[in-house]
């Protein structure tokens, strides 16, 4: 406010000014502010998971290459898968990060949800002294949802409860239903709690309370639930520990669109099941590839692993260049794969010559590439009648073996 003081006629003082209730503006500018941040992060981790997924892929093609030559010693072998698997691991971890981006790719599934808890909870509580309970009255309960993110969310609210317990007490985890069908879960220890002072400001980005903490944890936890469809709070009436509520739709937010929710893919193995076979049992005759890639190192992977398998293959680092050499390969029809990476720096990328390639390849079987599936989001309802399909990085050759040469479909009896 502001006021000033007026010399009246008869010699007094007047003071009279403005009050104004700025309590709205400050409101706006800190929700402005977090979303700055919020958006800041999105794009940090969009950014990292892309050039990420792109080192993981060269290194999963390496090992791929390495597991299946033919002199390869049984260490060798051993070590490969070992490094196979841990690219699997490294893997989850990017999609981790995607929990800061809203592009998230989620794959519904039914679960049910008290075995399901069971399942986290038990894993979670591994190797400490603390216990679980679990308390669903209805041990029918299902909840169509992403069962990787859901993991993780119980993950985290767990492994909380395990760090400020030291490892030891109880975690309580219970499910209903409310009247409009959402699925309720909560999450409760008997802990110390959090702290008031600090209850209005925990699932903010960086905030913590631990000295060796990141601030990102519950963050991460709000960021799935939501894109879940649900949320999250903080039950602050609880006299003891800390109770966390989730509120999860029952059914999944994709049912109602004309595009369902699609299951998900089954092409990679688990960690640890890597196959050995050697790609060269693979010999097609008069199979090509047109390649789009900027890469060097997987152009160099990509190129062998299609002269392992007797496929010859054309490299381009610019989607320009591969549309002018595309109608020399027209006669090919069917046994012509063009893969096109979505993002080429300085040159026109698989998104943007799709269609154009398709009008001159009408046979060819058209791969679209990324490290980051949100490029790919963003189009596939447009490029749906293109007869296009998209491979995420990391991936392995086994996976892309698969793609290029299906295995036959088993012929019904009787």
């Amino acid at each position: 406010g502001s006021s000033s003081p007026r010399r009246m006629e008869d010699g007094s003082f007047v003071w009279d000014g403005y009050l104004s209730d700025i309590t709205e503006r400050k409101q706006n500018e800190e929700s402005m502010l977090r979303e700055g941040k919020r958006e800041a992060i999105e794009r940090l981790a969009g950014g990292i998971v892309h050039d990420f997924n792109n080192y993981l892929s060269a290194i999963a093609l390496s090992a791929d290459l390495l597991q299946s030559l033919p002199e390869a010693s049984p260490n060798i072998r051993k070590i490969t898968a070992t490094l196979a698997s841990e690219v699997d691991a490294a893997t989850g971890v990017a999609r981790q990060l995607l929990a800061f981006t809203k592009d998230q790719p989620v794959h519904y599934e039914r679960v049910l949800v008290d075995r399901f808890l069971r399942d986290c909870a038990a894993f979670a509580l591994r190797g400490s002294a603390m216990e679980a309970r679990v308390t669903v009255l209805d041990p029918n309960l299902e909840c169509e949802c992403d069962p990787d993110l859901l993991r993780q969310i119980i993950f985290n609210l767990i492994l909380n409860s395990r760090q400020a317990m030291n490892e030891k007490g109880s975690v309580m985890l219970s499910a209903t239903t409310a009247a409009n069908g959402t699925v309720i879960v909560r999450v409760a220890d008997n802990g110390p709690g959090i702290p008031k002072s600090a209850q209005a400001t925990i699932f903010e980005p960086y905030f913590t309370t631990k000295s060796t903490g990141s601030g990102l944890g519950l963050f991460v936890v709000r960021s799935l639930t939501r894109r879940l469809g649900g949320d999250i709070i903080l039950d602050s009436s609880a006299s003891v520990g800390a109770v966390f509520v989730l509120t999860l739709p029952q059914v999944a937010l994709s049912a109602g669109n004309s595009r369902p929710a699609k299951p998900r893919p089954q092409t990679n193995q688990s960690p640890g099941s890597f196959s050995a076979a050697p790609f060269a049992s693979v010999t097609p005759s008069g199979r090509h590839v047109l390649l789009l890639e900027d890469e060097p190192g997987q152009t160099i992977l990509l190129t062998s692993f299609f002269e392992t398998i007797g496929m010859s293959c054309d490299c381009f680092t610019d989607g320009e260049d591969l549309l002018a050499a595309a109608p020399g390969h027209r006669a090919r029809g069917a046994d012509l794969t063009c893969m096109l990476d979505i993002s080429i720096r300085g040159g026109q990328g698989g998104l943007e010559i799709a269609p154009a390639l398709r009008a001159l390849l009408p046979e060819a079987k058209l791969y679209l590439v990324s490290g980051y599936s949100a490029e790919w989001q963003e189009k596939e309802a447009s490029l749906s009648g293109l007869r296009i399909n998209f491979l995420a990085k990391p991936y392995h050759l086994r996976d892309l073996k698969t793609l290029l040469f299906p295995p036959p479909r088993a012929l019904g009896v009787g």
